[in-house]
């Protein structure tokens, strides 16, 4: 869809305002290239380009050469694929008038960035800054030298490209790298789904020829459907240029080739290759259009497909691609065809909810290979539903603005483009509905899990901290119980986490890094040190976190971020925060503070003791049962049985709590048993020295 010049500017000015709402006092240039950057790599991870990306805005000298990066981002953690990497570069104007981007400045910033790879491939970390989050990418990017294949770097500007579009590809110790190029322009398409939409010659993928086509006959006005013939290679290909992207639409991700069924893909291709359209259940896709040629033959081709998702048979794509990728098997590849049945929505681009509603549907009827939860449809869930309808109706105490909650990527642009049909009405919708205070899903997963005391979730990344989000929600998705108390409440812990942020963002020169982290574990012991919560009606009220609240928030941040990167040891630093065992230590923190917590307890929360704040002494005790693995409280348990003078109260505790970590902590010790478990725990390391 063409950009028009209104939407670009439009566009060019909220990303420079969001750019400088996340920018803190202190050195402007270096803070805003890292606020641009992170809105960035929100947008990337948002629309599929990536996943889990990580802030990094570093640079310096190697050798003869300098080096800069702004961010990267692995597959994930538990992907058997590790093949390949992203590294984002910036190139930031600070200019909402969108300038040209210069092509020599774009050609250095993708020269900067393959010296650090070259570097780092060649060992070089440790000639970086020790603690530095660059040094501790580079060390993985060492270690896994011989399994990388691919390393895509993404430089993005907020000025517009005119000549330069791509950047030739170099090979770096067997390792391709590429560069693709994200201007103005295409970061405004990658922020509407509308736009920047995957599009598939066929032609050129397959060698001239066409994918052999069925039309199939129906009378419904909004779609008309093929039955179809798609070689593994076009799959591989298409995955290969768009990734996650492919899948948006399909409700579940890929599950790794150690999964029964990706597991049976995998063997199909390299055993049996040319039965695999036999095995196969085969693929439900969607489109928003496909150009179609008679043959001569008589037969019907596709040769454009555009808007193409992959809405069930996210298993059979991801495997194809990673046997060419991780397994060599391109020439097995090449005998696969799977079959396919393909959706073309005709529903107009005006009515962009019934076509997302449509694929939608879809999605949920044709994923037959696993079951599919109603869960997996997260952000059309009622829950969701119902946050946004308040969140358009509920105003802040001062009655000039509200909280605006995006359940949908885009929606506050779109709203925006709708309603500020003229430059007053522009400035009354960002009075009304500040950017500021715009609240996307993920966002509100971070705030929601961090107090809920799962700062290891909250560090594993946007998607699957949300899923962790989504699963606690559980049947209040189909059953809200929200009312305006409860969705100011919500608001409050946004807050919370906000302030928390621009505190530890204050405090760069004692964080230099992981700040991201050290918020998420920050708010998650603020919330362990209170266990009879907070005051979010107070926050709400004051759209502020209490002055003491925040003298202890900066009291405190120092402290954790040191533990953390003392505790990560030689492990890469983001990964070891994304451990339960770094949640479990942190606990056992005894950071002091002269602030009493217990009058900022909210009032309907209940107190573990009667003062309604966990002491040092408690909490320690809490996190010396914590640490202990379910294998030693089982033989805590079987100490504790037959030891002599043990009062069967004690033993009573070892044998809840035992229960309790086999079921991985979902209940926790109160006060009272953690101080008798401790005691006993004690002992036992005396006595029995295990």
């Amino acid at each position: 869809m063409p950009e028009t010049s209104e939407q670009l500017s439009e566009f060019a000015r909220a990303l420079n305002e969001e750019v400088r709402e996340k920018a803190v006092d202190g050195n402007p240039y270096a803070t805003e290239i890292e606020c641009f950057a992170d809105a960035v790599l929100e947008m990337f991870s948002e629309a599929g380009v990536i996943e889990d990306p990580e802030v990094c805005v570093r640079g310096g000298r190697l050798g003869r050469a300098n080096w800069e990066i702004a961010g990267w981002a692995f597959p994930p953690s538990d992907d058997e694929d590790l093949s390949s990497l992203s590294i984002l570069a910036v190139l930031h104007n600070d200019d909402p008038e969108t300038p040209p981007a210069s092509a020599e400045e774009l050609r250095r910033r993708f020269e900067l960035a393959v010296h650090f790879i070259t570097s780092m491939l060649d060992g070089r970390a440790d000639d970086l800054e020790p603690a530095a989050d660059a040094a501790a990418l580079g060390r993985i990017i060492h270690e896994r030298r011989k399994k990388l294949k691919r390393i895509e770097v993404h430089i993005a500007t907020d000025g517009l490209t005119q000549r330069l579009k791509s950047i030739d590809s170099v090979e770096v110790s067997k390792v391709e790298v590429t560069c693709a190029i994200w201007d103005i322009e295409r970061l405004s398409r990658l922020s509407d789904p509308k736009q920047e939409e995957i599009e598939i010659d066929v032609l050129d993928v397959n060698h001239g020829s066409g994918l052999p086509c069925l039309r199939v006959p129906e009378d419904d006005p909004h779609y008309d459907a093929y039955l179809c013939v798609v070689p593994g290679t076009l799959l591989f290909h298409a995955y290969e240029k768009y990734g996650q992207r492919l899948l948006e639409q399909n409700v579940r991700a890929f599950l790794s080739a150690t999964g029964k069924v990706n597991k049976g893909i995998r063997e199909t291709i390299h055993g049996n290759p040319d039965r695999f359209f036999a095995y196969n259940n085969g693929l439900a896709l969607t489109a928003r259009s496909v150009e179609v040629r008679r043959r001569p033959d008589g037969h019907e081709e596709i040769t454009r497909i555009v808007g193409l998702q992959v809405v069930n048979g996210g298993q059979t794509t991801a495997s194809i691609h990673r046997a060419v990728k991780v397994d060599g098997a391109a020439n097995s590849v090449a005998k696969v065809f799977v079959q396919g049945k393909l959706v073309v929505v005709t529903t107009e681009d005006e009515d962009h909810d019934g076509f997302i509603e449509l694929v939608r549907s879809i999605s949920k009827f044709a994923n037959k290979q696993n079951a599919v939860k109603d869960d997996d449809l997260e952000a059309n869930q009622p829950w969701h539903v119902a946050f946004e309808k308040l969140s358009r109706t509920i105003w802040t105490p001062d009655r000039q603005s509200r909280w605006y909650y995006e359940r949908s990527r885009g929606a506050y642009a779109t709203e925006k483009m709708r309603v500020a049909t003229a430059r007053a009405k522009r400035i009354e919708f960002e009075k009304h509905s500040p950017r500021s205070q715009l609240i996307t899903k993920t966002d509100l997963a971070k705030c929601w899990n961090a107090w809920n005391q799962l700062p290891e979730e909250v560090s594993k990344g946007g998607q699957k901290n949300f899923k962790k989000f989504t699963d606690a929600l559980d049947d209040q998705l189909r059953r809200p119980e929200l009312d305006h108390s409860e969705y100011k409440r919500i608001v409050g812990k946004v807050i919370l986490y906000r302030d928390t942020t621009k505190l530890v963002n204050d405090l760069k020169d004692a964080i230099p890094a992981y700040r991201a982290n050290v918020v998420a574990y920050l708010v998650a012991y603020l919330s362990f040190r209170m266990p009879q919560g907070i005051d979010f009606d107070r926050i709400w009220e004051k759209q502020a976190v209490p002055p003491k609240i925040r003298e202890v928030i900066r009291h405190w941040a120092e402290p954790i971020y040191r533990h953390i990167v003392t505790t990560a040891g030689s492990r890469n630093v983001t990964e070891w925060c994304k451990s339960a065992v770094c949640w479990t230590e942190l606990r056992g923190l005894q950071l002091s503070t002269d602030v009493d917590l217990a009058r900022y307890g909210s009032p309907n929360g209940k107190a573990a003791i009667s003062s309604g704040l966990v002491d040092v002494d408690d909490a320690h005790a809490i996190s010396e049962c914590l640490r202990l693995s379910p294998e030693e409280w089982e033989n805590l348990m079987n100490w504790a049985m037959r030891a002599d003078n043990m009062h069967w109260g004690a033993r009573g505790v070892v044998s809840t709590l035992r229960s309790y970590a086999l079921g991985n902590w979902e209940r926790r010790p109160s006060v009272k048993q953690a101080r008798s478990a401790a005691r006993v725990i004690r002992r036992w390391r005396e006595e029995d020295g295990p």
